[in-house]
């Protein structure tokens, strides 16, 4: 009898390392440790099939060596194992399973399960591996604040955007730093004369010229007060600074308006606060005689009263870019093309001179007011 029960035992055991459903079974045994080995091996060969036909391009195996209470589980080569309540991880690795008693999600992650996998997840707002989760940066000030110091492209998660974290340019040496560029020229290869959805989503390239995108600039204005500061150089390397104390556009609903302080000094942007995004696709503008963003071939808040239509400049700086008169429905583009002519290049008014420049470079940029 002694060695009838080792054999069943023997197979029972067998069964349970190989991962196959024994087929000796308990009944009228009194040895309740191969009834219970026996229940464990019949579960544990379910489960082997689960995490085969899971990872398939895993070898294989079994490990019976962990029990919580009632429930054994098996793991293969790679995997890993969360228990209900995140309070136990265990690694399969090179043949050996290791299991931490003492795992714990991070206080700003939830325990759940996501895709049908058991796991910390972090909240949003952060990101790590949901045993450790850190902030999540909402703009370059936050960069700037974590001691990150050099200009650069770096990941950014504003509130409430919808999408996955996206990279922006950062000026950390301008008036203090912190500041996310959302628009920049420098040459003339990225074309500006661009259709509505490409000035919402963005286009061009962080490293050179570049349209942030309407949509991102929305929600970076929308969770806290910013200011606005344009560096500019005209076609005769005169530099020029503008800055706003507040600054702010709309969502899509109301064609990415812009709102804005606009001070008392009449310059480039002072007829444009409270103007919606017009695109050569999508006229938002006043003008009832012509689509100003054909006309200054490129995506603006495009301000001023409809007679601007018929009007001319005024005169223009002395540069190498612009001659003769040309029509006008704004103060300002700095969305036209390079190098471009009649009112089609890029433009901004200066309130000490009271002429029209053309800008050889240009950038705007947002900071938090703080």
């Amino acid at each position: 009898m002694k060695k009838e029960l080792n054999e069943r035992r023997n197979h029972i055991i067998n069964a349970w390392i190989l991962g196959y459903a024994p087929s000796v079974e308990p009944e009228g045994l009194a040895d309740r440790e191969i009834k219970e080995i026996w229940l464990y091996a019949t579960q544990l060969s379910a489960a082997y099939k689960m995490f085969f036909s899971w990872n398939q391009r895993s070898t294989c195996y079994i490990y019976p060596l962990f029990m919580m209470g009632i429930a054994c589980f098996a793991l293969v080569n790679g995997c890993t194992f969360i228990n209900t309540d995140c309070t136990l991880k265990c690694v399969c690795r090179n043949d050996q399973i290791n299991c931490n008693t003492n795992f714990r999600c991070s206080p700003y992650a939830e325990c759940r399960e996501d895709d049908g996998i058991r796991g910390c997840y972090c909240n949003e707002g952060f990101k790590g591996d949901g045993e450790t989760c850190t902030p999540l940066y909402r703009d370059c000030y936050d960069v700037y604040e974590a001691g990150i110091t050099a200009d650069g492209v770096y990941s950014i998660l504003p509130a409430g955007w919808p999408g996955e974290p996206f990279s922006v340019l950062c000026n950390m040496t301008s008036d203090g730093g912190g500041w996310t560029v959302f628009q920049r020229r420098i040459d003339s290869v990225t074309d500006f004369y661009r259709n509505w959805a490409s000035y919402k989503n963005g286009f061009g390239s962080l490293e050179s010229d570049f349209w942030l995108g309407n949509e991102q600039l929305h929600y970076l204005t929308k969770q806290k007060v910013y200011q606005l500061r344009i560096d500019m150089v005209t076609s005769q390397d005169s530099s020029l600074l503008q800055t706003y104390p507040e600054f702010a556009v709309g969502n899509e609903s109301v064609n990415y308006k812009m709102i804005l302080d606009r001070g008392n000094a009449r310059t480039g942007l002072y007829f444009n606060t409270g103007r919606s995004f017009s695109t050569y696709d999508r006229d938002n503008d006043r003008c009832s005689v012509y689509n100003c963003a054909v006309q200054h071939r490129g995506g603006w808040w495009y301000g001023g009263a409809s007679s601007w239509c018929h009007s001319c400049y005024g005169s223009h700086c002395s540069n190498i870019y612009v001659n003769g008169c040309s029509t006008a429905c704004t103060d300002s583009n700095l969305n036209g093309d390079y190098n471009g002519g009649n009112g089609q290049t890029i433009i901004w008014y200066r309130n000490a001179a009271g002429r029209y420049c053309s800008m050889k470079y240009a950038d705007m940029k947002i900071r938090p007011v703080t």
